[in-house]
């Protein structure tokens, strides 16, 4: 059900498209967005389903939304703040459970 999602990390982690053409922003920032992409995730799925179980529907939805938002400039900047501050590490591990 979570296959999606996890295609989405893998295809972007090992992308060099992803993580150098098309962005002004370094290589740093761009893996920071991608980790704060996680918890985005998480939240957005949560916030579908609401008390129900998440369908694999579910879980191509928040997908597409994070594609669409890759691009973002402030997800960049949030994530380099939070990293900054320490609270990046901290949102991902508190989403990861």
């Amino acid at each position: 059900m979570i296959e999606p999602l996890s295609r989405l990390f893998e295809t972007h982690t090992e992308s060099k498209y992803y993580a150098i053409v098309g962005h002004q922003r370094s290589l740093v920032e761009s893996y920071r967005a991608l980790a704060l992409s996680y918890p985005l995730a998480m939240w957005l799925l949560r916030l579908v389903i609401g008390k129900r179980e998440p369908q694999t529907s579910d879980v191509v939805d928040t997908v597409v939304a994070l594609e669409r938002g890759q691009g973002l400039t402030g997800l960049s900047r949030g994530a380099t703040a939070m990293a900054n501050s320490r609270e990046l590490e901290r949102v991902i591990a508190w989403y990861a459970r």
